[in-house]
């Protein structure tokens, strides 16, 4: 009734370039998002933190930024999935710990669509560059996490299902695993991802970015972290504009 509802953010902005990005996001460019704070210096966090606070688990915007961990994806998301999700991303850049704790867990979900949440949550950490978001990927890894465990009981009850049903094969569990493993090679492409992420993220890591994904090659990250998580030099992708 003539109240109104929320202010602008971009009336409060007074750098005449982030007023502009700030007025796009709100005419649905997710991506302008990414430019303020790739660009706006101290500013970007007071202006990010105007707009809604993010809903958890949604999808990261500028598609084309790390195309190693986006695959086969079939058309773009919602606009307005991508706002949060961007939004996520740019205020973990400045390490707030509502947005570090969302993306934790969305890296530890099972859930890989809708949201395909371990693989968005790894471009939202890539994005972030920060010391945080490193601590996040690090502590991601091994099978100690829900996303893991889960996995492991859906594959535990496809080679059940598949065995019963193949009862008359000489080796009925061995060929259920086998049909079994296409299904879940996903949980251990995310722990690929996760290694050639933190290579990206940091000066002088302990291993290439093609280590094999396995307990060891986790363990050896782990260790490294406890070593040296307060003298790390931690990497932001280049300076560069994704709101086109």
């Amino acid at each position: 009734k003539g109240q109104p509802l929320s202010t602008p953010v971009f009336e409060s902005v007074s750098d005449p370039y982030l007023q502009c990005l700030a007025r796009r996001v709100e005419w649905g460019h997710p991506d302008a998002i990414l430019d303020i704070a790739t660009f706006g210096g101290p500013s970007a966090e007071a202006i990010l933190k105007q707009f809604p606070a993010p809903r958890s688990g949604e999808v990261m915007g500028a598609r084309e930024l790390f195309p190693d961990v986006l695959q086969n994806e079939d058309g773009r998301p919602d606009p307005d999935s991508e706002i949060q999700g961007n939004l996520q991303a740019a205020l973990l850049r400045f390490g707030d710990q509502t947005a570090a704790g969302q993306v934790a867990t969305e890296l530890d979900s099972f859930a890989l669509y809708p949201g395909y949440f371990p693989l968005e949550a790894i471009r939202k950490l890539r994005f972030s560059g920060s010391k945080t978001a490193v601590g996040i990927l690090i502590d991601g890894l091994g099978s100690s996490n829900r996303m893991s465990e889960d996995a492991q009981n859906d594959f535990d009850a496809c080679v059940a299902r598949v065995t019963a049903a193949n009862q008359s094969s000489k080796q009925p569990k061995e060929a259920a695993q086998k049909a079994c493993a296409g299904s879940f090679s996903w949980a251990e492409r995310r722990t690929s991802l996760i290694l050639s992420a933190l290579v990206e993220m940091v000066k002088n890591p302990p291993l290439p970015a093609d280590a094999p994904p396995t307990a060891e090659s986790s363990q050896k990250w782990k260790d490294w972290w406890a070593k040296n998580r307060d003298k790390a030099v931690f990497t932001i992708p280049p300076r560069q504009s994704y709101d086109w």
